[in-house]
């Protein structure tokens, strides 16, 4: 734990979060993407850092992680044109199922056979980090203004916002399997994710339609006041969808996206609280995170990072999107594309504090090897998106053309 005073916690932290502002200035120059450069402060703030801040709670990261998650959801939610959603859910919901189950097999059976972990531990892993990142999607491709061909966006935006789900039910399944006596059927595991999926639709339905109608309808006192009731009536909406054993990270996306359907009187105001809360929330999320790496650990598990960093981005992603868009109307190209943007963020090392809070043998070294899986994600594909679309021929030319 924080082994400091409210008023010392405000300090550092609102320092952290100064100095990653004014760095991230810089680094948009230098083609680094800003969520880089939190983890990368954050880290060297901590207890093996310069900073030597002592943090070594993973539970008060995942609650924020948690929190951030329900924001990045709902926001991207909002901003989905719904057209294009409709255009684009096949083939979205099929990379954030079927290829999510084939990104999490193909990857363990490679980490199995080079003995990193036992084969339920690989699923995990898989798990852990088979999910693109959506704040690292969005953040990228609004940040790049990049406009692609065939509704290539927002599939990877509905991917993103949708695919979390999967990842936390693989999760749950491979935590319970590995902590637990009592052994998992493919029949409790089906019952499982249907329930999940099934609630999840259902309350971000029910609690999306209810958020519409009272931005439309409902007069409050004050003007302000909408955003805070919308705020928290999407906490709600996680909680209780939780609470009830459904997936809330579902129920929160699709809240977003029924609320965001019409344009309302008061959007513009909820999308740009939205949008603002968000990114706060990123930066204190990332720098918490960042504080839980203890740098001296890394060089340890640095080659089986990068194998398993290497595994995922050429081989089990990319056999993952062609086999999940087989019958698909796009070519070779765009599927490749789709594969290089497989984007893992803060999404993944949040999954992975959660073997550490379960006490799954190995989970340190699992967080420590998510961290080079995110670092070499953001830092080798997320830098090199805008040329990769350029070089495959995926970016719309009227895109082109402006840059």
């Amino acid at each position: 734990m924080m082994d400091l005073n409210v008023e010392g916690m405000l300090i550092i932290g609102s320092l952290l979060v100064f100095i990653s502002i004014l760095a991230s200035k810089y680094s948009k120059g230098l083609g680094i993407p800003v969520l880089l450069v939190f983890l990368c402060i954050s880290m060297l703030a901590g207890s093996d850092g310069v900073g030597k801040i002592p943090f070594d709670d993973p539970l008060p990261a995942q609650v924020l992680g948690s929190i951030t998650l329900c924001l990045i959801l709902f926001n991207g939610g909002i901003k989905t044109d719904f057209s294009k959603f409709v255009s684009s859910i096949k083939n979205g919901v099929s990379l954030s199922t079927l290829g999510i189950l084939l990104t999490v097999f193909i990857l363990a059976v490679f980490l199995y056979i080079f003995g990193i972990f036992s084969f339920k531990a690989s699923l995990l892993m898989g798990g852990i980090v088979a999910s693109t990142d959506a704040a690292a999607v969005f953040s990228i491709l609004s940040s790049n203004n990049l406009k692609l061909k065939n509704n290539l966006d927002s599939v990877l935006e509905l991917e993103s916002g949708s695919n979390d789900p999967m990842s936390y039910f693989i999760i749950s399944l491979m935590i319970t399997s590995l902590t637990s006596n009592d052994p998992i059927t493919l029949s409790s595991g089906v019952f499982f994710f249907v329930k999940e999926m099934l609630l999840g639709t259902t309350l971000g339905c029910g609690m999306g339609y209810a958020m519409k109608y009272l931005l439309e309808k409902f007069e409050l006192s004050d003007e302000f006041f909408y955003p805070g009731m919308i705020l928290a009536m999407t906490f709600f909406t996680y909680g209780l969808t939780n609470f009830i054993h459904g997936n809330g990270f579902l129920a929160v996306y699709i809240a977003g996206i029924i609320v965001g359907q019409n344009n309302f009187v008061r959007k513009c105001k909820l999308t740009w609280f939205f949008e603002s809360t968000t990114w706060i929330f990123q930066m204190v999320m990332y720098i918490s995170l960042g504080l839980l790496v203890y740098p001296h650990q890394l060089p340890g598990v640095a080659w089986k990072g990068i194998l398993t960093a290497f595994i995922l981005i050429f081989i089990a992603r990319p056999l993952a999107v062609f086999a999940s868009l087989a019958f698909s109307k796009y070519s070779i190209k765009e599927k490749l594309f789709l594969s290089w943007v497989g984007l893992r963020g803060a999404t993944s090392i949040i999954f992975a504090t959660f073997p550490l809070l379960a006490g799954v043998e190995d989970a340190d070294k699992m967080f420590n090897i998510v961290f080079f899986v995110v670092m070499i994600s953001i830092l080798f594909q997320g830098t090199t998106i805008p040329f990769v679309a350029r070089r495959l021929g995926v970016e719309c030319e009227k895109n082109r053309l402006e840059q």
